[in-house]
């Protein structure tokens, strides 16, 4: 399953979630305010899921939510080298392949389960999120949400430096 996500996530609240056919598959509908809520729709709109953020020490991590509850919660290891993420119960592993950040691959248990890729062209930015089995696609882009937060809030930080 293949998923795209156009824009700039930093610029919108409210995003539309593509399928490798062009046809809508999810809405996102965010607030911003003191952390990050994210609400996931599915093309009926019906909420399916949802992220929020919470602050531990310097870093952002974030609880995911579905349908039935909460899901798990995916911690951000710091590194001055190449960000890494990980899911507290599920044991999936997030590392960015590349210093610059623009691809993310996801591994349980040694295993590739899926992929992000950034497309960051002048004045243009998406994210690609592939994965190896449908049931892991929620999950997936919540992950790619919590990273594009976490990469817009850099840029704001840097920004106001």
């Amino acid at each position: 399953m293949e998923l795209y996500i156009k824009g700039k996530f930093s610029n919108k609240e409210r995003f539309e979630i593509y399928d490798e056919f062009n046809s809508v598959r999810y809405m996102v509908m965010a607030e911003f305010a003191m952390s990050h809520k994210i609400h996931i729709y599915d093309a009926y709109d019906k909420e399916i899921g949802y992220l929020e953020s919470f602050t531990k020490g310097l870093v952002n991590q974030y609880r995911f939510y579905d349908e039935d509850g909460f899901v798990d919660t995916l911690l951000h290891k710091f590194s001055f080298k190449k960000s890494e993420y990980r899911l507290e119960k599920l044991n999936w592993k997030i590392k960015a392949s590349n210093f610059w950040e623009t691809h993310f691959d996801f591994t349980c248990d040694g295993e590739k389960i899926g992929e992000i890729n950034c497309d960051k062209r002048i004045l243009k930015e998406g994210y690609f999120v592939k994965v190896e089995y449908e049931n892991d696609e929620l999950l997936a882009l919540m992950i790619t949400m919590a990273i594009a937060c976490d990469k817009a809030d850099a840029a704001a930080a840097a920004a106001a430096a």
